[in-house]
């Protein structure tokens, strides 16, 4: 009898199998959901966001992020210092995560990105913090990038 019912305790086996195998299937699309959903704008600690500032933050940072697709890609590597209405500064981090930042040399650096006067472009004045922007090497100390003008 008990040959009988051995086809019964692998199906119960393969049962649990196949739910765990599931499980773990939805939760890592999960994660991968939740990275996705991280802007620029998410990053910036609530306190840092102001009167003073909040015009250029909503306006200017998604225009940014589309073009730095390394600041969301580096993002654990570094923290917002200052937001303005003309800009902001970040600080990377002395032992970077990311093997690239060493690579670009932007560790231990301050990364300013300013507004021009005209409000049409971004300033990012040394290439290691426009190459941790860009994610690739970029052999220019006065990097720029286009942005529409909320004026």
């Amino acid at each position: 009898m008990k040959k009988e019912f051995e086809w019964l305790k692998w199906f119960g086996l393969s049962i649990v199998v196949g739910i765990l195998v599931a499980v773990a299937y939805l939760k890592g699309e999960n994660d991968r959901g939740i990275k996705e959903n991280v802007t620029l704008r998410s990053l910036i600690p609530t306190l840092k966001i102001n009167k003073g500032n909040n015009a250029f933050v909503d306006n200017y940072m998604p225009q940014i992020e589309q073009q730095c697709s390394g600041l969301i890609k580096y993002k654990d590597d570094w923290n917002f210092e200052e937001i303005t209405d003309r800009g902001f500064t970040i600080i990377v981090a002395d032992k970077p995560k990311n093997e690239e930042l060493i690579e670009f040399r932007s560790f231990r650096n301050r990364c300013f990105f300013d507004l021009s006067k005209d409000g049409r472009t971004v300033s990012i004045p040394k290439r290691a913090c426009a190459s941790l922007c860009k994610d690739q090497l970029i052999d220019n100390s006065n990097y720029k990038i286009n942005v529409k003008s909320i004026d």
